[in-house]
C-alpha cells in the first residue's frame, strides 16, 4: 500500500492537515462569545421599565416579575426616535403568550406605547425572590 503512493497523494495529504489545522485555529481564536452588561425589560402589563446587570450571571426571558412572580418581562431596545420597542427574537413569543396589554404594546410593532420614564434598576436576583418562584 505504502508504495504505490505517488508525490500528488502525499501532498494533498499534507494541505488536508493544513486546512484542518487552520480551520482548527479560527474557530477556537479570539476570547470568544461576549454577553451583555446590562438588559432593558419592560412589564407589559404595566409599562415599568427595568435595567438588570448581567454582567455576572445571566437571565432568563421571559423574566419574572420580582413582586408578581409572573413572566411579564421581556426585553426591550432603543429605536432611532427614542421609543422602545420589543426585541424582535422576543415579539413572537410574547404574541403567543398573550400576556401584554394592548394600552402597553403593540403586538404587531412590538412598540411599548406605555412605557414608564423612571427605570428600576435590578440585579439577576431580584427576579428569583420568594415571591417568584413558582
Amino acid at each position: 500500500m505504502g508504495q504505490n503512493l505517488k508525490a500528488w497523494h502525499i501532498a494533498l495529504f499534507v494541505a488536508a492537515a493544513a486546512v484542518l489545522a487552520a480551520s482548527i485555529a479560527y474557530t477556537f481564536r479570539g476570547s470568544g462569545v461576549e454577553f451583555a452588561d446590562k438588559v432593558m425589560l419592560v412589564d407589559v402589563k404595566t409599562g415599568q421599565v427595568f435595567s438588570v446587570d448581567t454582567s455576572k450571571r445571566t437571565i432568563g426571558i421571559p423574566a419574572r416579575h420580582p413582586e408578581t412572580g409572573e413572566r411579564t418581562l421581556y426585553p426591550i431596545r432603543r429605536e432611532n426616535g427614542g421609543e422602545w420597542v420589543i426585541e424582535p427574537r422576543a415579539l413572537g413569543a410574547l404574541v403567543s403568550a398573550g400576556v401584554a396589554a394592548p394600552d402597553v404594546v403593540d403586538p404587531n410593532s412590538g412598540k411599548v406605547i406605555g412605557a414608564t420614564s423612571r427605570v428600576r434598576s435590578l440585579s439577576p436576583r431580584d427576579l428569583m425572590s420568594k415571591n417568584s418562584q413558582g
